[in-house]
């Protein structure tokens, strides 16, 4: 597995309280509370990440003309 891609998954453990952190230590929390996945904000940012990336990509030179007019 990639280190990004574990990193990616121990944030979105640690945000819903999955997993803590101790003296640089992960251990996992006996009974955590249920939580999707989705619903944490590590997960949230890079799905907006991973969506700027699309738009970026596959629009055409007036599309981002117009999508960079909107964010500034």
């Amino acid at each position: 597995m990639q280190l990004p891609l574990m990193i990616f998954m121990l944030e979105v453990f640690f945000d819903l309280g999955f997993v803590r952190i101790e003296r640089g230590l992960i251990s996992a929390e006996p009974q955590p509370e249920k939580h999707a996945l989705e619903s944490a904000p590590s997960y949230q940012q890079r799905l907006a990440k991973i969506e700027m990336e699309k738009q970026l990509v596959y629009s055409t030179f007036a599309e981002l003309k117009n999508w960079l007019k909107t964010i500034s």
